[in-house]
């Protein structure tokens, strides 16, 4: 079995106006790939306070599908992250976590652990919104969840493992692992 991990180097992107960052994330795995990577790990992530412009720099590497994997099992399991968004703004965000009424700010992200043998019900939007029912399962991978009610712009190019692609299902959005990954590590977590 063939290991290695070769640093392909740091690529940053500034945002324009009204760029997310998976605008950002998708700008940068366009040249990444064309450099030779597919991977990534968060290097550095700014925001303006008065203009909220974003800068983003990755560090980007050509890893073997080995490592790939190895790194894909670090990962928390049965764990289901449900995001704002990445304006940073005053907004605030309502759904039910198991029928209790939660709130989360722009800028942040609520993390919910599954529990074995429980059913967990994410909700927004009552009656004509959307749900998501979750179920523990040995090793399930993490789940990363929007209830801005507008999706992320989904990034192409560097391969992952799963789908990439996001599910949209009306209020709720299911984002990808590499996207999901960098809000968590971008944006701030409710305690």
């Amino acid at each position: 079995m063939i290991h290695f991990l070769k640093s392909i180097g740091p690529f940053q992107c500034v945002s324009k106006d009204g760029d997310d960052l998976g605008d950002m994330l998708r700008a940068i795995r366009i040249q990444a790939v064309n450099s030779g990577a597919n991977c990534f790990k968060l290097k550095d992530f700014q925001i303006n306070d008065t203009t909220k412009q974003m800068v983003l720099t990755l560090d980007t590497y050509l890893a073997s599908d080995h490592q790939l994997e190895l790194n894909a099992e670090m990962h928390e399991t049965n764990v289901v992250y449900i995001i704002s968004d990445d304006k940073f703004s005053d907004k605030d965000y309502s759904f039910k976590l198991n029928g209790v009424a939660m709130n989360i700010k722009s800028g942040y992200y609520h993390k919910h652990y599954l529990k074995q043998g429980t059913e967990t019900i994410i909700n927004k939007g009552g009656f004509t919104g959307t749900s998501f029912r979750l179920k523990w399962e040995e090793n399930k991978p993490p789940l990363f969840l929007t209830v801005s009610g507008v999706a992320f712009a989904e990034p192409t190019g560097i391969p992952i493992r799963g789908p990439g692609v996001a599910i949209t299902t009306g209020k709720i959005h299911q984002l990808s692992k590499n996207l999901g990954l960098l809000l968590v590590n971008t944006l701030v977590e409710v305690r």
